[in-house]
């Protein structure tokens, strides 16, 4: 353990005389500081009761690190709202005739994400304005659930666009079986229930619920990674098989497709991992809004 004392090297003292002390002190330089308090006159355990603030010059309450997200979530939803506008537009124009119920799933899925950078950016803004907790994981009240709940529904949507198109719905053929909607609906039902468990549980024990449902999520993207293989598999063995025609030719655009949203799917799959060796090795403590 460590052990502090009142000869360390400080940047700042100030002695407390009193039952009520109020007291402000502007830091110069951008720096990370620790405040410590001592009982050095007597031996007498004390009872200390009160708030520190931490106020940047300008008068927000952000820490450093996260100056920069309030724009970059606003941001993120305005790309995300004109992204969903021009795939709307498409699907009631020039994509009407081939618009399917996976266009709508992710046209859903751009605008759910749209509705949860919304709720970040606010959630951002209220703490540098009044410093109440920042992007709503440190709020424990109703209010603070809602906006994390749809976090994970987010995530949710988007597992299921991967796996309804791994299992080849609306590409490879128009209706799957029952075993493939029991396994796309029993990962959604059980991944939404881990959520609400997650978000509401409030104390120590509470990591299992998330534990179990990145557990699940893991699982799930093995599988699709296993069907779009297979379907690979099957694409290059059917056009082997196939005369020169042109649905042999849809099936050549077909493989293309899913060969490089394999690739995608693996860029995805491994994003956390490389954000973690970028954040590591380049981006310094001052830049952690890149890694958000």
């Amino acid at each position: 353990p460590h052990v502090f004392g009142a000869y360390l090297m400080a940047y700042w003292r100030q002695n407390f005389y009193g039952s009520e002390i109020h007291f402000k002190h502007r830091i110069r330089g951008l720096g990370r500081y620790n405040l410590l308090m001592f009982n050095g006159g007597s031996r007498t355990d004390i009872v200390v009761r009160g708030n520190v603030s931490v106020v940047n010059p300008d008068g927000q309450h952000l820490k450093y690190q996260d100056v920069f997200l309030p724009e970059v979530y606003r941001g993120m939803m305005w790309v995300c709202v004109a992204s969903a506008g021009v795939a709307a537009l498409f699907l009631v124009s020039l994509w009407r005739m081939d618009r399917s119920a996976v266009h709508s799933l992710m046209l859903a899925t751009l605008v759910c994400k749209a509705g949860v950078d919304l709720l970040q950016w606010q959630a951002y803004v209220a703490c540098s304005e009044t410093g109440s907790p920042c992007a709503f994981y440190d709020d424990p009240s109703f209010a603070g659930c809602i906006p994390l709940l749809a976090v994970k529904v987010q995530e949710i949507l988007v597992l299921m666009v991967y796996l309804l198109l791994a299992f080849g719905w609306r590409v490879l053929r128009a209706t799957l079986n029952i075993a493939e909607i029991r396994f796309a609906v029993g990962i959604g039902l059980i991944s939404f229930y881990l959520a609400i468990f997650e978000v509401t549980c409030v104390g120590t024990q509470c990591g299992g619920y998330e534990m179990s449902r990145l557990i699940l999520h893991s699982l799930a993207y093995l599988c699709i990674l296993v069907a779009v293989n297979f379907n690979i598999t099957q694409l290059k063995q059917q056009i082997s098989e196939s005369p020169a025609s042109q649905s042999t030719g849809k099936d050549y655009q077909r493989l293309a497709a899913y060969e490089s949203y394999r690739l995608l799917l693996l860029v995805y799959i491994t994003n956390p991992t490389w954000q973690l060796l970028i954040k590591l090795s380049v981006l310094s403590w001052q830049e952690g809004w890149a890694f958000q």
